[in-house]
């Protein structure tokens, strides 16, 4: 992909083996990065933020709707430390420590600018935030995890709950009674569940909890949320074919899902059929399942 500055090359050309990114991020030690379809964020170890690409909706923060071709730090932002950052199709989300002047007491808040259209900016509005904004809403909270659909956002708090905003045109929100302009905790069949991870696809969730349970909603077609149907769903849904699975991550493409699961061998007091094959486990037939 090109014509937008995408890779951070300084130009517009497209390369078909990885090329390493320098320039202004030169020398630098990176933390993490994030792709959107129209623009890219790194975020470094020393909690510096760096944006490039498509800036028409204002998705790279710099005050502007210019795009660039080259990596450039989100200079609003230059003092404080960025934790991690995600990118929608139009927006960014960022988790920034934040220092509470009356106790000292550091928390990780979120921060969001670019396109507000559907409310994915978590202000209440629909407007366009050129710059960073902190979201007034989850003053109370502090976030761990972050993750952008095409046009809404989901939010995990140190608590181990999920917020989402944004778009709800497909029940990616979680709640089919909100009109997603602020963010709202997403209940339902994970009130109980401590979250561990999250991740979004353009119009889908999926969610691993403390349990290693896979729970996904939303947009269901071509089967994305693992349902065995193509129904959308607009409620946290476990996954049963991953309920046996010891689900250790779980990762959204556009429209699919994946999860990475551990091996292991299951012992006689779990089971004595093998549940691939069906054959009873012998002496020389040992307890593992043949895959």
């Amino acid at each position: 992909m090109h014509n937008f500055g995408l890779l951070g090359h300084g130009n517009d050309t497209a390369h078909w083996i990885p090329k390493k990114v320098c320039g202004p991020l030169e020398g630098l030690h990176i933390s993490s990065v994030s792709c959107g379809p129209s623009h890219t964020a790194v975020v470094t170890s020393a909690g510096q933020l760096f944006t490039f690409g498509d800036g028409v909706f204002g998705a790279l923060g710099h005050g502007d709707r210019q795009s660039t071709n080259v990596a450039r730090e989100v200079s609003s932002l230059r003092g404080l430390r960025t934790v991690l950052a995600a990118c929608g199709a139009w927006h960014t989300v960022a988790i920034v420590e934040v220092v509470d002047s009356l106790n000292s007491a550091t928390s990780c808040k979120l921060f969001t600018w670019g396109d507000g259209n559907k409310g994915q900016l978590g202000h209440a509005d629909r407007e366009t935030r050129l710059i960073p904004a902190y979201v007034e809403s989850l003053r109370k909270l502090s976030f761990c995890q972050v993750a952008c659909g095409y046009d809404f956002t989901a939010a995990l708090s140190t608590s181990g709950q999920v917020y989402t905003m944004g778009s709800n045109a497909f029940g990616q929100l979680g709640n089919p009674t909100i009109d997603g302009k602020l963010p709202t905790v997403v209940k339902g069949s994970i009130s109980s569940s401590c979250v561990e991870e999250i991740a979004c696809g353009s119009h889908h969730v999926a969610l691993l909890t403390s349990k290693a349970r896979v729970y996904t909603w939303g947009k269901g077609a071509n089967g994305r949320l693992g349902h065995g149907n193509n129904f959308d769903r607009n409620t946290p849904t476990p996954v049963e074919a991953l309920k046996d699975k010891q689900v250790k991550s779980v990762a959204c493409g556009t429209d699919f899902t994946a999860v990475i699961c551990f091996h292991r061998c299951t012992s006689g007091l779990d089971q004595s059929l093998c549940s691939g094959c069906r054959l009873q486990f012998s002496f020389i037939r040992k307890r593992h399942n043949c895959y």
